[in-house]
């Protein structure tokens, strides 16, 4: 059921505004789940993957595989994962593109101090979300 009567329903018509779009939006649309594990210990759902976050491939041909993101490319919305590589006609090995929304990110790389900021500004904000739906739970 179409919910938005602005947006297309259409994949076509997704497809094309998803790969028309400006760098620093498609920036934004490359987020990736972390994994259980990861969940508890950074305490948030979802952030967007950076070179150096390790990263399980969770499907296709190299589903189950574990590495670390060697290149992030924005322009197709794929990444180069350490041990995802298939060998050319040539005998050169070259990393397989992978899609980010066919990964989980298992560990983040927190060397940028920003990032570290933002991990935390969204654990704020999803705790303030959990106490004010206590509160609106309790009130009735």
């Amino acid at each position: 059921m179409k919910l938005n009567p602005k947006i297309s329903s259409q994949p076509r018509k997704i497809r094309r505004a998803m790969y028309r779009l400006p760098h620093h939006r498609r920036l934004k649309m490359m987020v990736a789940p972390l994994t259980k594990e990861a969940r508890e210990k950074y305490g948030i759902k979802r952030i967007s993957v950076r070179k150096g976050d390790t990263v399980i491939i969770r499907k296709g041909r190299f589903k189950g595989i574990i590495g670390k993101i060697v290149e992030v490319i924005p322009k197709k919305f794929k990444i180069h994962v350490e041990g995802a590589t298939m060998k050319r006609a040539g005998g050169s090995i070259v990393y397989y593109p992978i899609y980010v929304w066919n990964v989980a990110i298992v560990d983040l790389d927190l060397s940028d101090p920003k990032r570290k900021e933002a991990i935390e500004r969204k654990k704020t904000i999803k705790k303030e979300e959990i106490s004010k739906s206590m509160e609106e739970g309790g009130a009735e």
